[in-house]
């Protein structure tokens, strides 16, 4: 017996703690999202062929009055020569009859979002995805997932196109009738926290298109970041997990040169457990900068450092004072074709001794190379991060190329104020020239 113990402890563990020792991850929280969601397809069937049977008996039901209506008015014209207090009773019966077809068409075309046809077509589809989602969900269980990205890679390939099938068909046909609350179905649609729409307008339509994206990626992380209260160093991360894991679509927002970027985070990723491991994974993966004393260093000794590995023109610094009615940051290179931007703030909400700084417009006059450039932009007060603009391309051929921000994408911060201004350190690197898109 005595033998057995130290089988027995293994066995325990590897029950209560096998996942984290062999570092697989825990995906109950999505077997869960996945039961729920095979739930609500399943319910949808017979909901579905319900809606086919209302909207069949609706319409029949107009078909009969309106042949009713053109009998009454047919006998009524026929017996106009006699009294007409005999026949009021028929006048009155055709404007009820009148007024019932038309609440009934009203409720057809209002309460129900496809016809009969529709609907028969959405059952047969909707049982059908009910069928290819258990066997998905059984494929999904019976895997062993090494990290956060291994199960969101197959979730992605295996799971989300059967999810967004699911989506469209709840937007396209399903319907919520208010007079039959007992087939009201839930529409489609994102919640607000994980769905964000991002504006680029620039004079320059490519900077736009690109603008638009970063400004409804920002919003995105900035809406994980407060649902995980994480610190303001993992926004970087939750910038690549919005773009990575965000469904987009774009177009041009009217006639001009503006554009539009809608990005949505599935339920699947939209996890408060998950997201917090992705980013626990990733400061166990990031190698840490230190100074002597073994703390951090701070954002502007971090930019410098990562300068090291970049060519000395491709770093920009300058030091400037902000005035407290808001003003331009101009962060030019010792030779301006090698970077020459504008930066334009608003300060808001001054109370000693701080200040809100937004971003509120850029001009590109030099990218620093032929084509498109990327860089990226942290603005720091007193050695402290105020805000940071990600790693993007910029597009110089207007000379100057100017642009607008998103005043959503919440690119602001505070700021210390002094007695004239705000002084802000401006630090630009450059990763990467020439780039063609």
């Amino acid at each position: 017996m005595l033998n057995r113990i130290p089988l027995i402890a293994t066995g325990i563990l590897l029950v209560f703690f096998g996942p984290t020792l062999i570092g697989q991850v825990d995906s109950t929280p999505v077997r869960e999202l996945i039961a729920g969601e095979i739930k609500e397809v399943r319910a949808a069937i017979p909901a579905l062929s319900a809606h086919r049977q209302w909207t069949l008996g609706i319409a029949g039901a107009i078909f009969f009055l309106g042949l009713i209506f053109g009998l009454v008015e047919k006998t009524r014209h026929e017996n106009e020569e006699r009294p007409r207090t005999r026949f009021r009773w028929k006048s009155w019966g055709i404007i009820a009859i009148g007024i019932l077809i038309s609440c009934l068409t009203w409720w057809l075309n209002n309460g129900f979002k496809g016809d009969h046809r529709a609907y028969e077509r959405a059952a047969i589809q909707a049982d059908d995805l009910h069928k290819r989602m258990s066997t998905q969900a059984s494929v999904f269980a019976s895997r062993n997932f090494k990290d956060f990205d291994d199960m969101n890679t197959f979730l992605q390939k295996s799971y989300e196109p059967l999810q967004n099938e699911w989506n469209g068909l709840k937007k396209d046909v399903l319907g919520v009738s208010s007079l039959i609350p007992a087939l009201a179905i839930v529409r489609a649609g994102a919640n607000p926290q994980w769905a964000a729409t991002g504006i680029g307008d620039c004079n320059v339509l490519s900077q736009s298109e690109t603008n638009s994206r970063i400004a409804a990626t920002e919003i995105l992380a900035g809406n994980l970041r407060r649902a995980v209260s994480a610190p303001f160093e993992d926004l970087q991360r939750l910038r690549t997990f919005a773009a990575k894991y965000g469904s987009v679509s774009q177009y041009r927002d009217g006639k001009g040169t503006a554009f539009r970027t809608e990005m949505t985070l599935s339920s699947l990723f939209a996890r408060q457990a998950g997201i917090t491991s992705y980013l626990a994974a990733g400061r166990q993966t990031q190698v840490q900068t230190a100074n002597m004393e073994g703390r951090p260093n701070p954002p502007r000794q971090t930019s410098a450092t990562k300068l090291g590995t970049q060519e000395r023109d491709g770093f920009i610094e300058r030091a400037v004072l902000i005035p407290l009615g808001g003003g331009p940051v101009i962060l030019k290179a010792a030779d301006s074709k090698n970077g020459w931007f504008v930066f334009h703030f608003n300060v808001s909400a001054r109370k000693s001794p701080t200040a809100t700084v937004t971003l509120r417009s850029v001009e590109i006059h030099q990218g620093g190379s032929v084509g498109n450039t990327r860089w990226s932009f942290e603005f720091l007060s007193n050695g402290n991060r105020v805000l940071s603009l990600p790693e993007q391309r910029w597009d110089d051929s207007a000379r100057p190329t100017r642009c607008a921000i998103d005043p959503n994408a919440g690119f602001s911060g505070q700021a210390t104020a002094g007695k004239f201004g705000i002084e802000l350190t401006a630090v630009g690197i450059r990763t990467k020239i020439g780039e063609v898109e």
